[in-house]
């Protein structure tokens, strides 16, 4: 073999080491940095998203919360003492149909505290229901923890009803 067929031989031995090591090593390299490349534009994308989300869900917030502090004359209600016991006996009915034991007990009227007893789900209903219902109460405490080995959560909650003050003509009354 002369000189010039073994510089053709290892420059074609050289290329196709070449060809293959492109093929092999390069060519997965390009095609993973391509796959990142599209789950980079894609995260941009969402995130742009939720920006852009987080901005109008914040103006919306913005808003309701104007709207509900400019309305909130109208939502509340003021109870006399009639209303105080039907809200007490609705306490006890919605307590019975989440399935909550429910002990009330009145340190000074109007002053409340609840004593729940209950499993979770039921405790969460029922919070649900003291939230919107009709009346506007002030939470004062809220105490939630497990009874020792059961499934029971015991929940101690503290309330203020509030009252139509004495002296009040019934054209200033809220509804």
């Amino acid at each position: 073999m002369d000189s010039k067929q073994k510089i053709y031989l290892t420059s074609g031995i050289i290329l196709i080491f070449i060809i293959l090591t492109s093929h092999f090593l390069i060519g997965p390299l390009v095609k993973e940095i391509k796959e990142y490349a599209m789950m980079t534009a894609t995260e941009n994308i969402r995130l742009q998203y939720l920006k852009n989300f987080d901005i109008n869900r914040t103006a919306e917030l913005e808003s309701d919360y104007k709207s509900a502090r400019d309305n909130l004359s109208l939502f509340k209600i003021d109870l006399n003492e009639k209303q105080s016991i039907d809200f007490i006996v609705a306490l006890e009915k919605e307590a019975n149909n989440s399935l909550n034991n429910l002990e009330i007990k009145s340190a000074e009227f109007p002053n409340f505290t609840l004593y729940l007893t209950g499993d979770f789900p039921s405790l969460m209903k029922f919070l649900g229901w003291l939230e919107n219902n009709p009346y506007l109460i002030s939470i004062q405490s809220l105490n939630i923890g497990k009874l020792s080995e059961s499934a029971l959560i015991r929940t101690i909650l503290e309330i203020k009803l509030p009252l139509n003050k004495p002296g009040k003509n019934e054209s200033e009354k809220s509804i």
